[in-house]
């Protein structure tokens, strides 16, 4: 495990060599990315920073509005749309951003700004998605091995469980947490069942409470063909899933999301999403992608308790400087 190296003076900090630490175990991690996805034939693209709202993930309610010559505008939370528009001239695509989220609660699992690392490949059905983000995860765990504790080197050379939203429900219940069929997954249910599982794939979730753009399961619509992939200690590593790929029901489901509802209500307009739906309004084109969120893999590979210790320099609600 590496010591913590953030402290109040974190400027102060980084002239310690023994702080390099981190940034080195950031450097390898981040190395071990690219290779891993120029390896794999994707192409790195550079996707904007600043964006409509299209930008935004599940909740527009935590983006960072932007003066912008006028018009509404949102630092990105997610490159995921814009990835979306690549694939159709290259079938396998990646970028590594900077990722803002206006997160008032400060605590050990949240930062305002992070590094988001996301991919999108084309045609790709959800069992390679999760084999890809496994191969991947096993890649960059082996080229810090030497970093990881015993305990967590172990978990990240096992097997990596996949079960379902509703069979993980049905496990939390009988490990005595209150949970209902439809909720979204807390930070404790996903720590029991990273203590029980390890490693594991949570598919399937209700889809009121994923993106629109998820796609529906032809076998049972309640649910979207999607994954998250837990880590003990940092819990949702990376999220991802099939996108929908007929275009009745992606207008649909963004029609009648919480998320458009949200952005009305902040004096957006629906028109942010025209560009989007316009791609695939005259093409079957069935992809699938994730965002891997950079700071979680830091924290399970440091063994940190707080993600703060996983960043040089902290965003959150609190901090702006240095």
């Amino acid at each position: 495990m590496l010591a913590a190296t953030q402290s109040s003076a974190p400027h102060f900090a980084v002239r310690e060599p023994a702080s390099m630490l981190l940034t080195e175990t950031r450097a390898h991690l981040l190395r071990a990315t690219r290779e891993f996805f120029e390896g794999q034939g994707y192409l790195e693209v550079m996707t904007p920073t600043i964006s409509g709202a299209t930008g935004a993930c599940e909740s527009v309610n935590t983006v960072f509005p932007v003066e912008y010559f006028g018009q509404k505008a949102f630092l990105i939370q997610t490159s995921q749309l814009h990835l979306e528009a690549f694939v159709f001239g290259a079938p396998k695509v990646y970028s590594v951003n900077r990722s803002y989220r206006a997160e008032p609660k400060i605590d050990d699992r949240r930062l305002c700004e992070f590094t988001l690392v996301e991919f999108e490949e084309r045609d790709m059905d959800l069992e390679g998605l999760m084999n890809l983000e496994e191969a991947y995860l096993r890649h960059v765990f082996q080229s810090v091995r030497d970093r990881l504790s015993p305990a967590h080197r172990k978990l990240a050379e096992s097997t990596y469980a996949r079960i379902t939203y509703t069979a993980a429900v049905e496990l939390l219940k009988k490990k005595g947490h209150d949970i209902s069929w439809g909720e979204d997954l807390s930070a404790a249910h996903e720590r029991t069942l990273t203590e029980e599982l390890g490693i594991c794939f949570v598919t399937h979730y209700p889809e009121g409470v994923k993106f629109f753009n998820m796609e529906l399961s032809r076998e049972d619509p309640r649910v979207v063909n999607c994954c998250d992939l837990l880590l003990p200690i940092a819990g949702e590593s990376i999220g991802g899933s099939v996108r929908e790929w007929d275009h009745k029901l992606l207008v649909k489901r963004l029609d009648t999301s919480t998320m458009l509802q949200q952005l009305v209500e902040r004096g957006g307009t629906r028109s942010d999403f025209d560009w989007y739906l316009e791609l695939f309004q005259d093409v079957e084109l069935h992809r699938a992608g994730a965002g891997i969120g950079f700071e979680r893999l830091v924290q399970f590979v440091t063994g940190q308790s707080s993600i703060k210790s996983c960043v040089e320099f902290v965003r959150d609600a609190k901090r702006l400087l240095p």
